[in-house]
């Protein structure tokens, strides 16, 4: 509507009316409207016009705001009759600016008794709803329980969630409808409700399903749809996604501005959901792509790059802890300290990656040679050492010796060259030898250039 508002008409209408202006003054209030409200004398401004009603109050802000009218079915303060509640924009001049018309017509009270039902079976199915999208952080999860939240709550026979894949819609969650649809591609021309309603941003309702050139045969006939309304789930940076709940066989039912609302309201609670579950499961992927990098760097920092075995310091801290238990115990522990004889002369005449593939195999047959419960570990260069754990006699320190020499009889094959690689091997004996790690170690590496 345009134009002036003709006060005197309007106040002598039998039906309430008011004119709230955009900065919320009450512009026109007519006697059927305070009476209706149960407001006395002046009313400024629509806190005062509202106060008992925060429903009125919300659905008039929304429409001065420019958002979508709404029809409210609302009883009277002083007597029983229901109204139903039109909301209008009013483009004013430039002395009276804009407005919102507000007029309410009465209803039957059966009428407003079926919609009070309706709004509690709406608001139950919503607080389901509610609870289920911010409770669950799987996508799928959120939206198969969406769908069975609505026809078990009774807000409709069947409900369906599209989404939109690589140019395709396929039918991804569904409750209410047969199983054959699940995972089923559909044309466009099924889902131009879905489209109608992607393309404008709006909840598209039709209500005669026969009727309407939007809704195929196929749904018609085969799943008996009458009424549906469809909306879109907006999720940034994600396929589109079209929600549709349906009614099915005669009756007659329809659905009104309270389902319109209804699934305005459920579209919102998914959006945010799936958002949130979005940017859960990115911190997720983040904190175990932290944990990760966090694990490699600490496996850097106590193991060799080029065998994998622990380095030089895991190596003294084993050793250490080792020998605090074997005090306990009172048993040996042996370590072992060997090279490769003249790997230098390889590593300059062959090349540094054949030297560090010779490391790599002596490595590995030095490994395979002890048990799981003893370390074997790179101290640099070509010098390795040997830490035995729980030995049971001091002649298991030979055995184990002459296993490690035996790994070096066969030659190392490594690309075109065949290599023969001596080694030696120097051995200190807690508490024999020594009792401090550091002791042990040096005196096994004097015992190696001794065998040398």
């Amino acid at each position: 509507a345009t134009g002036v508002i003709d006060a005197a008409a309007l106040n002598a209408l039998p039906w309430p009316v008011a004119v709230i202006a955009r900065d919320e003054r009450i512009r026109l209030l007519n006697g059927a409207a305070a009476r209706w409200l149960g407001v006395q004398g002046q009313v400024k401004d629509l806190p005062q016009l509202c106060r008992g009603h925060p429903e009125l109050l919300a659905a008039v802000r929304t429409a001065l705001g420019g958002g979508a009218m709404r029809l409210l079915c609302l009883p009277g303060v002083r007597d029983e009759i229901s109204y139903e509640v039109h909301l209008s924009y009013i483009t004013g001049d430039a002395e009276e600016g804009d407005a919102v018309l507000l007029y309410a017509s009465p209803v039957p009270s059966e009428v407003y008794s079926e919609r009070l039902q309706r709004r509690q079976v709406l608001d139950r199915a919503l607080d389901n709803i509610s609870r289920l999208v911010f409770t669950q952080r799987d996508y799928r999860a959120i939206l198969d329980g969406v769908v069975a939240s609505i026809v078990n709550s009774e807000v409709a026979d069947s409900a369906i969630i599209y989404v939109q894949h690589e140019g395709q819609w396929e039918a991804r969650h569904l409750y209410g409808l047969p199983e054959e649809l699940r995972g089923r591609r559909l044309p466009e021309r099924e889902v131009k409700p879905s489209l109608r309603a992607i393309a404008r941003h709006q909840v598209v309702v039709i209500n005669d399903t026969a009727a309407s050139p939007d809704v195929t045969r196929t749904w018609v006939q085969r799943y008996r749809i009458t009424s549906l309304i469809d909306v879109e789930i907006t999720v940034p940076g994600t396929d589109m996604v079209d929600f549709a709940i349906h009614y099915h066989g005669p009756g007659g039912r329809k659905f009104d501005d309270q389902d319109v609302a209804f699934m305005e309201r459920v579209s919102a609670a998914v959006t945010l959901a799936l958002r949130n579950a979005q940017l859960v499961n990115a911190l997720q992927d983040d904190i175990e792509k932290r944990r990760a990098l966090e694990e490699r760097i600490r496996h850097m920092a106590y193991h060799d790059a080029l065998t994998g075995l622990p380095n030089r310091r895991l190596f003294s801290e084993l050793l250490e802890f080792e020998l605090a238990q074997a005090r306990r115990e009172k048993r040996r522990v042996a370590v072992m300290y060997f090279d490769l004889d003249r790997f230098k002369d390889t590593n300059d005449t062959l090349g540094h990656d054949v030297g560090d593939e010779l490391l790599h195999q002596a490595a590995k047959r030095l490994s395979e040679r002890v048990r799981s419960s003893d370390v074997v570990a790179r101290i640099g260069g070509d010098e390795f050492n040997v830490m035995l754990c729980e030995l049971a006699s001091p002649a298991r320190i030979t055995v184990v010796a002459q296993q490690l020499l035996g790994a070096f009889t066969r030659p190392f094959l490594i690309g075109e060259h065949v290599l023969h690689i001596d080694t030696s091997i120097g051995i200190a004996v807690f508490p024999d030898d020594a009792d401090e790690p550091d002791a042990l170690r040096r005196y096994a590496d004097m015992a190696m250039y001794d065998a040398k």
